[in-house]
């Protein structure tokens, strides 16, 4: 605990004190030193994430499952960030029809693309974050092009 000499030194201090306080647009410079910022992005620029395959179900038959059950439809599952797509492709004949939904918080906005070799197919988004192409060609590579947020997911080289 401080003594009487202590206290009385200390309020002699403060009574001498003759500094002032720092100017207005001092402390309000420093203050937005520490601010975060939203950085600006220029008009028409796209960030681009290349969305990472995760699980390709025909890469992970069981035994004996081509045999018994045969699957036409095939399942992807891709990562992009904080989102992720899952893609079901069901082949009929020399058509396939491809269905995917958007998981996470991100929101599609846009159109999706899904570009062929010859031929470029567009869809929408419903309010579910699904979309679906039907009937496009089968046993042709792909690359599908999505807009979440700011950003631009894409999948390239899809083989359908």
């Amino acid at each position: 605990m401080p003594n009487n000499n202590e206290i009385e030194r200390l309020i002699k201090l403060m009574h001498d004190d003759d500094s002032f306080d720092a100017p207005e647009d001092a402390i309000k410079w420093a203050k937005n030193i520490f601010r975060s910022r939203k950085v600006k992005t220029e008009a028409g620029f796209v960030g681009r994430i290349l969305a990472v395959l995760q699980f390709d179900s025909s890469e992970h038959v069981i035994l004996g499952e081509r045999s018994l059950n045969a699957s036409t439809t095939r399942q992807m599952f891709f990562v992009a960030e904080n989102n992720a797509i899952d893609l079901r492709i069901e082949r009929i004949g020399k058509k396939a029809n491809l269905i995917g939904q958007i998981i996470g918080g991100g929101l599609p906005k846009g159109k999706i693309n899904l570009i062929g070799s010859d031929k470029t197919y567009s869809t929408s988004v419903d309010e579910f974050k699904s979309f679906s192409f039907k009937a496009i060609p089968a046993d042709e590579e792909y690359s599908m092009f999505l807009q979440v947020d700011e950003k631009e997911v894409v999948i390239p080289g899809l083989r359908i």
